[in-house]
């Protein structure tokens, strides 16, 4: 894995057209020795790809990301996973509104609902956790924001992994404060 690292590093530094634009060669530097220190012969794909995710970050550039390989993206279109049962618009640093609910039965979490925390991340907690992993473009945390709401799910099992259950905190229509349980989507049932 370290010599994965060691290349991808390589190549960036020789080819990457804007490499320092937005991070110091310290910076940058930065992050490939903390990947070096935690690279390990243990991670699965999951966690090498987070791992190269969170190293290039820094370069926020819209056009370099990591991702899986072939035999992993065929492996999970074959084996559908369960997932995150819930479509998040990130509306800011610290705020999620619901969009979607891949159980169309729950008649408690409705589309334009504040999602306020996720099995005990509260949403700032949760945007920053997953941003980590979403290509950024410069300063701007827009292109960011709208890349992790297209495909919070996506995001959150590939940074958090897949659960049964979900304990989500939301807002209801009467500006209370509740606490639900709900399960993750199953794509091989429809719910």
């Amino acid at each position: 894995l370290k010599e994965d690292i060691r290349l991808m590093e390589k190549m960036l530094k020789k080819n990457h057209p804007s490499l320092y634009w937005y991070a110091s060669p310290a910076q940058i530097d930065s992050a490939f020795q903390r990947a070096y220190s935690l690279a390990n012969d243990s991670m699965d794909e999951r966690q090498f790809r987070n791992l190269l995710s969170e190293t290039v970050n820094p370069v926020q550039c819209g056009h370099t990301s990591i991702r899986f390989s072939k035999k992993y993206n065929s492996y999970v279109a074959k084996h559908r996973p369960s997932a995150f049962p819930l479509g998040l618009k990130v509306v800011d640093d610290s705020t999620l509104v619901l969009l979607s609910n891949a159980n169309r039965r729950d008649s408690l979490l409705r589309r334009g609902m504040i999602v306020t925390a996720v099995d005990g991340l509260n949403a700032k907690q949760l945007i920053d956790t997953l941003h980590q992993l979403v290509q950024i473009d410069g300063k701007s945390k827009n292109f960011s924001y709208q890349n992790l709401s297209n495909s919070f799910s996506y995001y959150y099992h590939i940074r958090l992994g897949a659960k049964k259950n979900y304990a989500i905190n939301y807002i209801n229509e009467k500006g209370t404060a509740v606490t639900t349980k709900v399960p993750a989507s199953d794509p091989s049932k429809d719910t």
